[in-house]
């Protein structure tokens, strides 16, 4: 199962740094001495979207791992909330609203991850 992990978190990795690329290249290309300033920050907003992209990916895939082997529904989704609360709280975003919505997405996630666990 640790190879799917891998296969996963991959996936979704690269699927961030497409959408990124997506939104950051939208301007012509400049001439070389001010293309290595452009690369080096285009390379750090990748990285960055990448990280807030698959945060709430990890925790699916763990929260999907511990329903595969262990743990009751109830019981991770609960863990969940408290998790998605926790790192919208390390990013000082407080809302109820945002906390419930991140929760149902890392819960649908986690519900789609299974099925490629299973498979």
């Amino acid at each position: 199962m640790g190879e799917k992990n891998i296969i996963i978190l991959s996936a979704e990795a690269s699927f961030a740094r497409r959408v990124a690329l997506g939104a950051l290249v939208r301007r012509p290309v400049k001439p070389l001495l001010q293309m290595i300033p452009d690369f080096l920050k285009r390379n750090h907003e990748i990285k960055r979207y990448s990280k807030f992209y698959m945060a709430p990916r990890r925790l699916a895939l763990e929260a999907a791992l511990a329903i595969l082997y262990e743990d009751d529904r109830g019981v991770v989704h609960s863990r969940i909330k408290q998790q998605a609360r926790a790192w919208l709280e390390s990013l000082t975003l407080h809302a109820d609203d945002a906390n419930d919505a991140l929760a149902a997405m890392i819960t649908l996630v986690a519900d789609h991850y299974l099925k490629l666990l299973g498979a």
